[in-house]
């Protein structure tokens, strides 16, 4: 994925780390899920 430097970099790249967020609290919440059903 590569990040649009140009005029609105700060959108591209709060884009970027919102989905970056979004995988780890759905890692998180799939590692807690098999730790509970374990």
């Amino acid at each position: 994925m590569q990040l649009n430097l140009s005029g609105d970099q700060s959108a591209n790249i709060k884009q970027y780390l919102n989905v970056i967020i979004g995988l780890e609290k759905s890692f998180e919440s799939k590692v807690v899920w098999f730790i509970n059903s374990v």
